[in-house]
């Protein structure tokens, strides 16, 4: 049965007496050695958000790229990114979270990464239909 954190409140697994998430010992246990203790580094957490942002941006200009090539038949080659690139990079952010992460942050990974993937996409649908509805060129750069 998991142990929750009196300091930060997260469930931690039993066989660990150190939270893997703030670092705090466990209740009733000894502290342990200093080379043992869990430390997060601010620099490397901010390196990994800001590695996921550019991740799910990636996600969603390929989506943009995609839906702009295929659906509404622009044949614009713009190859660099497509459907294919998103399912690659999608599967295996999920993997990497499964595998290397903790598996109870993998639905705050995914529905942050949901969020984080629709923003860019909202965004160019609402420019997309803004340029229809005046009559312009919704790809500007590409010849007809």
């Amino acid at each position: 049965m998991p142990w929750n954190c009196s300091s930060c409140g997260e469930s931690t697994e039993l066989g660990y007496n150190v939270c893997r998430t703030c670092g705090a010992c466990r209740p009733g246990a000894e502290p342990p050695p200093p080379s043992q203790r869990v430390v997060r580094d601010p620099i490397q957490f901010s390196i990994a958000r800001l590695l996921a942002a550019i991740f799910w941006l990636a996600c969603g200009l390929a989506f943009i790229f995609h839906f702009g090539a295929t659906v509404l038949d622009n044949d614009a080659e713009i190859g660099l990114l497509g459907s294919s690139s998103a399912i690659f990079l999608f599967f295996g952010a999920t993997v990497g979270t499964v595998f290397c992460g903790r598996k109870g942050a993998f639905i705050g990974v995914l529905v942050g990464g949901i969020v984080g993937f629709m923003i860019p996409v909202v965004v160019a649908l609402l420019y997309i239909a803004y340029m229809i509805a005046i009559g312009e060129d919704w790809f500007p750069g590409v010849a007809d």
